[in-house]
């Protein structure tokens, strides 16, 4: 995850210091190279963007993958319980969710 955050970084520092280039030497470019810059720009800014897109979604599936069993062990707890007291609803007062 660091090293997905630091890539991030990574491409947010290049982005702007074409950017800054940009800027600073936009009224020197021809109408040509000023929209061929511009889509540069927009581009890369697109490209980072879907990045971490991507570096999200990838986490929040290992994040979901790594909890399972938890998540699977605590439900099979929670069933025992309550088929053990003979319980009909068990809820999360903390959320109101129904658990069993």
């Amino acid at each position: 995850a660091e090293s997905l955050q630091a890539q991030i970084e990574e491409l947010q520092v290049e982005f702007n210091k074409k950017y800054q280039d940009y800027l600073q030497k936009r009224s020197t470019f021809t109408d040509a190279i000023r929209e061929m810059k511009e889509k540069e720009l927009t581009d890369m800014q697109q490209r980072a963007q879907e990045y971490q897109q991507v570096a999200e979604q990838d986490y929040q599936r290992y994040q979901a993958e790594t909890m399972k069993p938890v998540i699977d062990k605590a439900d099979a707890a929670i069933k025992k319980v309550a088929k053990a007291n003979g319980f009909t609803y068990i809820f999360d007062t903390s959320s109101g969710v129904l658990l069993y």
